[in-house]
């Protein structure tokens, strides 16, 4: 399979660093070695799996790499197959922030869940007999 990689993407991420130190890292030994899993990448850039792995998906997110397909993990303990990434010939674009919620919205939704479980717990819940639920029709 041809890599589908960038020269002059890689060169610019590394000029403006467009990318966080441990993102950077993580692309740059993928894009020289790739495609590879994360147990892989991790074992490269000497960095503990649990910090590695996230950074995928945030790599993901911002469109420089990739999901290739699957192969035989040569790093792990185990031998197993892994999801294998690569590197894409984009620039990093900006994930949408999810919406943050004010101090307020954040109470007002806490107080309006809280009243819904009293309703629960006390049982006022809305009342059907057999015809309105259509089990006997």
């Amino acid at each position: 399979m041809a890599r589908q990689t960038s020269i002059d993407v890689y060169r610019e991420i590394e000029a403006n660093g467009l990318l966080s130190l441990l993102r950077w890292k993580v692309y740059r030994w993928l894009f020289h070695n790739g495609p590879a899993t994360s147990f892989e990448i991790a074992k490269g850039i000497e960095a503990d799996h649990k910090s590695t792995s996230p950074r995928m998906v945030e790599l993901v997110d911002r469109g420089v790499v990739r999901e290739v397909g699957k192969k035989e993990c040569s790093a792990s303990f185990q031998k197993h197959t892994s999801i294998a990434w690569d590197v894409t010939p984009h620039l990093p674009t900006n994930p949408p922030r999810e919406r943050k919620l004010s101090r307020k919205q954040l109470l007002a939704r806490i107080a309006s869940l809280e009243a819904e479980v009293v309703r629960l717990k006390t049982g006022r819940r809305k009342k059907y007999d057999d015809s309105q639920i259509g089990l006997f029709e």
